[in-house]
């Protein structure tokens, strides 16, 4: 009886620690991580940004950033230059990966905090590694810059959240972040990094963010944590 009793205690303490846990899984596409189109207006007047899509950097694949869309002048240029000429050689999109893990994509509009990565699709040919949240295309494979298809190349990836601390509660004084991104369970906005190669491998470092909706799935579980487990069990 005393056995029952601690154990009852201990769940306890782990459904107040940790809340409920929920998995939900979101999807977004080729189109959605090939959008260069941002408006360099759309500003509040504190300099946040207004929108979560179109923030884009490219740089080498090893080193910084030489352009951005949501910068003018040289910055700008320079982003245009460096994917015209991506798009020229016709390099693939080729492996992709998601932030989430410290908050610092708080810049790009991103807040949610996953407790794992569960699982990830993607087109036919694509893998997806959990451990790193990155998926990688085969050799040879990958997303051409300007493909007609772009928005049925459909990708979806299964996140496991603790209810009680699910977000980290941006902006983190970001004064250039993208303030009024939406995040909800129902929808996240996800910082990305990725490369874009050629047949000799990675050439550029291309960066930025974009939205991924929340799919409605009879997979889709709420657990009740280790509490609720012991009592059925029990």
């Amino acid at each position: 009886m005393r056995k029952i009793m601690l154990i009852s205690v201990i769940a306890l303490a782990v459904i107040t620690a940790q809340g409920a846990i929920v998995q939900v899984k979101y999807a977004f596409t080729g189109a959605d991580l090939i959008n260069n189109v941002f408006d360099p207006t759309a500003r509040h007047s504190d300099g946040s940004l207004r929108v979560y899509e179109g923030m884009r950097q490219i740089g080498p694949a090893v080193g910084g950033a030489v352009g951005a869309t949501f910068l003018s002048g040289g910055y700008l240029t320079a982003f245009n230059n460096t994917w015209n000429a991506a798009v020229d050689e016709g390099r693939l999109l080729s492996q992709f990966w998601l932030s989430g893990e410290n908050g610092y994509g708080g810049q790009w509009g991103e807040d949610y905090k996953p407790l794992e990565f569960v699982a990830g699709t993607g087109p036919a040919g694509w893998t997806f590694d959990a451990t790193e949240a990155e998926w990688t295309a085969s050799e040879g494979d990958g997303l051409g810059l300007t493909d007609p298809d772009l928005a049925s190349q459909v990708f979806t990836v299964t996140i496991k959240f603790d209810t009680e601390d699910m977000w980290w509660g941006n902006p983190k004084n970001y004064v250039w972040g993208c303030n009024t991104a939406p995040n909800s369970i129902d929808g996240l906005t996800m910082y990305f990094g990725s490369y874009l190669s050629n047949d000799e491998g990675p050439v550029n470092r291309y960066v930025g963010n974009m939205f991924a909706a929340s799919i409605p799935e009879p997979a889709t579980m709420l657990l009740l944590g280790l509490g609720g487990l012991l009592v059925r069990k029990r």
